[in-house]
């Protein structure tokens, strides 16, 4: 091993300098080999998602569970706000409340309620899933809780509603894109 000197004369400090930028180095590479946006869907999301498109009563049904689908964190969950859900969709809350229980009521998603109209909506890992394999069994889904990674609960509901907030930008940008020609 190379012994360099620094200002203080201290050759370690500045090999342990050295090693702390190769640790970096090595964790940003790593960051960047994982599939961050991708989420898989199962044989059982996929005839999931035929059947409900299959029947005009349940295509709205469809595209809810398309928009949850897009947007599950690595623990197979999102929240998000009725109200902002049925701005995506272009639908009414109630229409937003109807097809959850019914997309429940399939064991697609199990949702439940943190305050007021915002929901987790916790999505069935056999269907469709955006972290490691070894993680689903810890999953809401089946346990029905949330844990929040790093921080408190607050600030994940906050940075989870914010990610929503985000997509219903795009989408409204979409639509008004759509509706001018562009």
């Amino acid at each position: 091993m190379r012994s360099y000197k620094t200002e203080t004369g201290n050759p370690n400090e500045a090999a342990a300098r050295r090693d702390a930028r190769e640790e970096k180095s090595k964790q940003k590479a790593s960051e960047a080999r994982e599939n961050k946006g991708f989420v898989q869907m199962y044989p059982q999301g996929f005839s999931l998602m035929r059947r409900l498109m299959a029947n005009p009563k349940t295509v709205n049904a469809a595209r809810l569970y398309s928009v949850l689908a897009q947007n599950i964190n690595k623990e197979g969950a999102v929240i998000a706000k009725q109200s902002l859900l049925a701005k995506i969709l272009n639908v009414s809350v109630k229409t937003i409340q109807r097809h959850s229980e019914y997309l429940e009521a399939e064991k697609a998603i199990y949702r439940f309620q943190i305050q007021g109209g915002i929901y987790v909506y916790a999505l069935n890992p056999e269907q469709v899933w955006a972290g490691y394999d070894k993680d689903k069994e810890n999953a809401p889904f089946f346990t029905g809780t949330i844990h929040p990674a790093r921080g408190g609960s607050l600030r994940y509901i906050r940075k989870s509603l914010n990610i929503m907030i985000d997509v219903a930008d795009i989408a409204e940008q979409a639509r008004k894109s759509k509706k001018n020609g562009k």
